[in-house]
C-alpha cells in the first residue's frame, strides 16, 4: 500500500503527540503524521492536498460528538475516517461506523501495530467500497443511457426525444421563445434494405445519424423517431431559421453517397419542418403532426426538399 499519508485533527497537543509516539515505536509503520488542531482548518486541509486517511478526534471545540463526523463526512467522503473518543462507548461507536466511519478507536486502549494494521484495514475497506459505488454508478449511467438511446444510432430514441419536445414546448411557452422542429425521413430506404441487406442499411441509418447531428447546433436535440425517420427538436429557432437549418440538414445528407463494402449508396432524404411560436401556439403533439404532414407533402412532391407545415406562422419576407 505503501507510505499512509494521513491527517491528525485533534485539539489536544499531548493527545496529539502520544498518538505520533505510538506509531513511531512500530518498525517500518510507513505512516506520515499531519496534524492540525481545528476542524475547519483539517477540513481546508482535506481540500487542498491528497490525503490518504483521517484520524478524526470527536472532542473539538467547534463541533462536539457526532456533529463532527457528520460535518466532516459530509466535507471528505473519499477519505476514509477511523474516529477517536475518550469515551468507550459501544453506541456512540455502532452509530460512527453505521455513519460511515471506517472504525472507533477508543484513546488508550490502542498500541501501534494494532492502529497501523487498523489504518491500512480502513484504507483498504473504504477503496474497495468506493470501487463498489464507483461500478455501481457507471452501470445506472449506462442503463439510463441505453433505456434514453437508440442502440444503432447512439441518438435520442423516440421515447426520449418525446420528452425532450414536451420539456422544451413548456420551457419555450414560459419564456414566450420561438420552438421549431424538423422531421427527416431517408428516401427509398426500403430499397436500400431490399437491394443490399439490412446491413447496409444499419449503415446508412448510422452514417445519417452522424451528419444530421453534426449538422445541427449544440443545444439542439436529434432522436430517431422511427425505423428511417429522425426528428430535431430546435428551441429558440423561428421558422425561418428552421427552414434554413433543415435545407443545410438535407444538403448535408446529399453531400456524398455512402461507400458499403465496395458499393456506392445514394443518399437523400425529405424534409418537414413547423414552427410553434406566442403569436400561433401549438401544442407538443400538434407540432410534431404539423412537421410530420409537411414531410409527407415533401415525399409526395417528389423528395429530397423541404416542406413547411401550412399550420406553422409565414415566413417574414
Amino acid at each position: 500500500m505503501g507510505l499512509i499519508k494521513t491527517l491528525l485533527i485533534e485539539d489536544s497537543p499531548s493527545d496529539a503527540f502520544l498518538l505520533r509516539e505510538i506509531l513511531s515505536d512500530v518498525p517500518d509503520a510507513g505512516v506520515q503524521i499531519e496534524w492540525v488542531d481545528k476542524l475547519f482548518a483539517g477540513l481546508k486541509r482535506l481540500d487542498s492536498g491528497a490525503v490518504d486517511l483521517l484520524l478524526l478526534d470527536l472532542g473539538l471545540p467547534e463541533s462536539t460528538g457526532l456533529d463532527t463526523f457528520d460535518v466532516t463526512h459530509r466535507s471528505s467522503s473519499a477519505v476514509p475516517i477511523i474516529v477517536l473518543s475518550g469515551l468507550d462507548d459501544r453506541e456512540l461507536a455502532m452509530t460512527a461506523v453505521s455513519s460511515g466511519a471506517q472504525d472507533y478507536l477508543v484513546k488508550g486502549q490502542f498500541n501501534g501495530p494494532d492502529l497501523v494494521r487498523t489504518m491500512r484495514h480502513a484504507i483498504a475497506r473504504h477503496r474497495r467500497s468506493r470501487a463498489v459505488q464507483e461500478r455501481l454508478v457507471s452501470s445506472y449511467r449506462r442503463l439510463r443511457f441505453e433505456a434514453d438511446h437508440d442502440s444503432l444510432t447512439g441518438l435520442h430514441n423516440r421515447r426520449s426525444i418525446g420528452q425532450i419536445l414536451h420539456r422544451e414546448m413548456s420551457r419555450c411557452s414560459r419564456s414566450r421563445s420561438p420552438l421549431s422542429v424538423i422531421m427527416i425521413d431517408l428516401d427509398h430506404f426500403k430499397h436500400i434494405n431490399d437491394t443490399w441487406g439490412h446491413a447496409a442499411g444499419d449503415e446508412v441509418l448510422g452514417e445519417a445519424a452522424v451528419r444530421i447531428h453534426e449538422t445541427t447546433r449544440q443545444y439542439d436535440s436529434v432522436g430517431r423517431y422511427g425505423g428511417e425517420e429522425f426528428l430535431v427538436v430546435v428551441p429558440d429557432c423561428n421558422l425561418e431559421g428552421a427552414i434554413a437549418l433543415a435545407e443545410r440538414i438535407r444538403l448535408r445528407l446529399a453531400e456524398l453517397p455512402i461507400q458499403y463494402h465496395g458499393v456506392t449508396i445514394p443518399l437523400t432524404a425529405s424534409l418537414g419542418v413547423a414552427a410553434s411560436c406566442e403569436a400561433r401556439p401549438l401544442s407538443a403533439e400538434q407540432l410534431a403532426a404539423s412537421c410530420d404532414t409537411a414531410l409527407y407533402r415533401a415525399k409526395n412532391a417528389g423528395r429530397d426538399r423541404v416542406e413547411v407545415a401550412r399550420e406553422s406562422p409565414p415566413v417574414a419576407s
